[in-house]
Parts: structure tokens; C-alpha cells; sequence
């Protein structure tokens, strides 16, 4: 189920390890390459956030609007991460690693591999990379298109009855998830 404190939590781990400022689209593609990675590794994604093409490459959507200031205040995301300024996101407050108490060890594992892996690059680098490594986003031209598990597994190497499989089994938590929140919070 998705949870945006939980997107807050990863978002300012990689935001506390760049030193408190990080620019949208960098941290944008590390929350991807984090979510992709948890798939590509456990067969399961961390946020279960909805996966877009668009033109600066993958996004998770969800997390996007709330980066971009779309959502009401008080909502997980805002307690870790300030409001949006120059396309820059920095901390809403100082924290310890034992303070992100929503994120599992296996989770916090991907954030320190991700990091290692693509933490040094800037903006335009880590998007280029994107672009280049990641088979499953497409050029969408001026708008978005959906990224789905399905394509996401062949892009990590599943053949194509495997993807089928995980693919539908993750959509079916993903409903079941949708589900329960509008039963739980009615809109």
C-alpha cells in the first residue's frame, strides 16, 4: 500500500546523505532507481507508487505531486521534506537513521546501494543514465505514459510469462491496497 510518509522517509534519507538540498530531479530518479531496484531484487516494490514515463525520464507519480506542492499540507511527506523552492528539495527537519522507522532494513540496504551507485552524479548525469538504462521508460513526447510492471520485469531481464505473472500478482496488491485506503479514508 502506497504511504507518502514512507516516499518522505527514503526522499530524506538521499536528501540528508547529499547534505540537506538536492534538486527535484535528482532525487526524483533516485526514488525510481530505489523503487526499480526493490523489483528488480525482491520481486516487490517498496512505495507500490504508480510508474510514468515522462520527459526527463522515469517519475514515480504519486510522489511527484507531492514533491511539486499538489497535495495538502500535513500529509508524511511535508513532515520530512520542505515545500518546494527552485526545483530544490532540502529537509524539513534534522533526523537520526533510527528515526526513519518506517523504512525495513531491506529498504535502507537499496537506499545505501542506490546512493553508492548513482549518488555521485548530478541532475542532467543521473537523468541521462535513466534514459540510457532504463528500457522501460519511453519518450512520451510532451505528456506521460504509464510505465507498467509487466514492462518494468521484461526490462529487468523476465521472460515474458514470468513478467505476466509478477505483474498481475503486484497489481492485485496494488488494488487490494487502493481498496482498503478508500474504504479506510472515503473521499
Amino acid at each position: 500500500m502506497f504511504d507518502i510518509e514512507i516516499a518522505g522517509q527514503m526522499a530524506a534519507w538521499f536528501v540528508r546523505e547529499q547534505g540537506g538540498t538536492m534538486s527535484h530531479l535528482k532525487l526524483m530518479r533516485l526514488l525510481y532507481l530505489a523503487e526499480r531496484t526493490s523489483i528488480e531484487r525482491h520481486g516487490f516494490p517498496v512505495l507500490g507508487d504508480q510508474l510514468v514515463s515522462m520527459d526527463h525520464g522515469p517519475v514515480l507519480s504519486i510522489t511527484l505531486n507531492y514533491m511539486q506542492g499538489y497535495k495538502k499540507p500535513g500529509n508524511g511527506w511535508d513532515k520530512w521534506i520542505s515545500s518546494k523552492k527552485d526545483h530544490k528539495a532540502s529537509l524539513a527537519r534534522k533526523f537520526r537513521t533510527r528515526d526513519l522507522d518506517l523504512l525495513s532494513e531491506a529498504t535502507l540496504e537499496i537506499l545505501e546501494n542506490v546512493w553508492g551507485r548513482y549518488g555521485h552524479m548530478n541532475q542532467r548525469d543521473i537523468c541521462d543514465h535513466a534514459h540510457e538504462h532504463c528500457p522501460e521508460w519511453q519518450d512520451p513526447r510532451g505528456s506521460s505514459l504509464a510505465i507498467t510492471y509487466e514492462h518494468l520485469l521484461r526490462s529487468l531481464g523476465h521472460e515474458k510469462k514470468k513478467a505476466e505473472e509478477i505483474a498481475l500478482e503486484l497489481e492485485a496488491q496494488r488494488e487490494i491496497s487502493e481498496s482498503l485506503t478508500r474504504h479506510r479514508f472515503p473521499q
